[in-house]
């Protein structure tokens, strides 16, 4: 970290804003800080995987949705309509060799 304070201080036209933001990340109250919060989010995510359920991940998907109170299926826009085969035929064309 302190290498690269002095790199920018050498540098012809040095950042300051980018050299007080290296200072900050150095300062050990800082440091601490973040440490603390880091700790402190991490403990607060184990707590809300112990407690939560993910209904999300929970059900399979059925394509069924709910419309005024009532379970429906898919609309019929989005149902897959019949699938269609392209024959391809290409035997009445002949690849002339010259």
């Amino acid at each position: 970290m302190f290498r690269l304070i002095r790199q920018e201080k050498l540098k012809s036209k040095p950042d300051v804003d980018y050299i007080r933001f290296l200072q900050q990340l150095t300062d050990r109250e800082n440091v601490k800080a973040f440490l603390s919060e880091y700790k402190q989010t991490k403990h607060l995510e184990k707590l809300r995987k112990a407690n939560v359920i993910e209904l999300n991940d929970y059900f399979n998907y059925s394509g069924k949705r709910e419309e005024n109170g009532r379970i429906t299926k898919k609309p019929i826009e989005y149902q897959d309509k019949k699938t269609i085969t392209i024959i391809n035929d290409m035997s009445k064309y002949k690849f002339n060799k010259n």
